[in-house]
């Protein structure tokens, strides 16, 4: 709530005439409001690998697909986030049938589905890392 109170100060909100059309520049009538919106970002089912070489790189893979909206870097950047490694340390692998099952690309849900799987496989990859040492 919040940020309405800072959005509504910044544009004078509370200076504001309450009786309509009385705003004017001139003969130009000036409008105040604000609005909000949402994209909901649905979770699909879907998997992924995580690999981690010895050389400290890791590749994470899954079938999803990328059709313009950044899916080789969301997933790059969730992994080197998870494993707290610079991103250029990050190969992603997509868009092949035979990685890990992804669902179609579509909507918002492949960001959050694959990214979801991605982190996950990260968090095992990490606990199995330590269990081992």
């Amino acid at each position: 709530m919040s940020c309405y109170r800072d959005g509504a100060t910044a544009i004078g909100w509370p200076k504001r005439s309450p009786m309509p059309r009385s705003q004017k520049d001139g003969h130009e009538l000036i409008g105040f409001g604000m609005a909000t919106g949402t994209w909901e970002a649905s979770l699909m089912k879907a998997t992924a690998q995580a690999k981690l070489t010895s050389d400290g790189r890791l590749e994470v893979s899954t079938a999803a697909s990328d059709i313009g909206t950044g899916t080789w870097t969301i997933l790059a950047q969730i992994g080197a986030d998870a494993l707290g490694l610079p991103l250029e340390s990050v190969t992603p692998r997509i868009g092949d049938s035979t990685l890990p099952a992804s669902p179609f690309e579509g909507g918002s849900w492949t960001a959050a589905s694959n990214g979801s799987a991605v982190l996950a496989a990260c968090e095992a990859r990490h606990s199995s890392n330590t269990r081992r040492r």
